[in-house]
């Protein structure tokens, strides 16, 4: 009896394991009839075609599948162990998307590409069909790809993009991800652009600015992309005003001389702002919306948000604290109508 146990036992750890085995992307490199150091253009999409390496074409199958049928759970799985992304990383890549875009989404290929080079080192290529843009290597590696794929949703455009390189044992893995979004309230970086030199040719700096501002945010690329515009636009933006100056320019036009950063934020319902405030005392919730309102009031009456209907997020923190990153002690978000 005990001997039955036992093989019924191992039996369903078998079974486990090969389930677990099945589930896991071990797909192995495959490239082959590519040669010289640069990038490679592999597959154009809008399908998962990889002719010359059918390893990669397997582990992209599995990275669409998974964001086609959104497969969270296991997403961590695909990431390098360099990567250090938890367990619950599909998770928040979900949380973030969901916030961004409205379902339902739809997944398909921009491009992939190789990167080949024998001094393995990080590097910026100038890469076929990539247009407006240059991708990063990473270094370490002397064969390496990347997979842009672009999102559709109901509300805006967005791009995953993910750099893919093999382990010593030629297993696939993923080394680098970033999410990017390519529109807001249905406009790209193009229109947004154009928009701000309008304000300015108004002389309206402080909606320019916004726009600017949100124009080279979707010019983002993270560590794996930079777009070729990005940093012209950025000095438009600044040539209205330096962050010095937007701060200086906000504490008037609020009254407020505990303002201490100023930003824009992206949502599903509109372009807004963000500004963190130093408080010196504690506050109850009561009073930190009413600062809040106040503030959002007086950025409206201003311009700061002219033609659009976003509204400001407050997030407060202490007096000399950094004033880039928030703190635990929270803020709140007002929406226009509240306002």
């Amino acid at each position: 009896m005990k001997s039955l146990i036992l093989v019924a036992l191992l039996g369903v750890l078998l079974l486990d394991s090969q389930g677990l085995q099945a589930k896991a992307p071990f797909y192995q490199d495959t490239l082959r009839g590519l040669e010289g150091d640069g990038c490679h253009l592999l597959s154009r999409g809008p399908g998962i075609e990889v002719p010359k390496n059918p390893g990669l074409k397997l582990f992209i199958g599995e990275l669409f599948d998974a964001l086609k049928n959104q497969k969270w759970r296991d997403f961590s799985r695909f990431f390098h162990p360099r990567a250090r992304v938890e367990k619950d990383f599909g998770d928040r890549v979900k949380a973030i998307l969901d916030h961004r875009y409205q379902e339902p989404w739809q997944f398909s290929v921009y491009g992939v590409w190789a990167f080949l080079d024998g001094e393995r080192k990080k590097d910026l290529y100038e890469c076929p069909r990539a247009s407006h843009m240059k991708l990063v290597s990473h270094s370490g590696y002397q064969k390496q790809y990347m997979v842009i794929f672009q999102l559709m949703s109901q509300n805006e455009l967005g791009r995953l993009v993910f750099s893919i390189a093999p382990k010593p044992n030629k297993v696939l893995t993923v080394v680098g991800f970033h999410i990017q979004q390519w529109s807001h309230n249905g406009q790209d970086w193009v229109k947004w652009t154009e928009a701000g030199n309008r304000h300015l040719a108004d002389k309206n700096q402080r909606s320019a600015y916004i726009y600017f501002d949100i124009a080279q945010k979707l010019l983002d690329g993270g560590t794996l992309a930079v777009y070729n515009y990005r940093q012209d636009i950025i000095s438009a933006r600044d040539k209205v005003f330096s962050q010095e100056e937007v701060v200086k320019a906000v504490q008037t036009d609020t009254n407020n001389p505990n303002i201490a950063y100023v930003g824009t934020i992206l949502s599903r319902s509109d372009t807004g702002m963000l500004v963190r405030v130093e408080i010196e005392k504690e506050y109850n919730a009561e009073d930190l919306q009413k600062k809040c309102k106040t503030i959002g009031q007086s950025l409206v009456a201003s311009g700061w948000l002219k033609d659009v209907n976003g509204g400001v997020n407050c997030s407060f923190i202490p007096k000399g604290a950094n004033p880039k990153q928030d703190s635990k002690l929270g803020g709140y978000y007002l929406d226009r109508s509240k306002l």
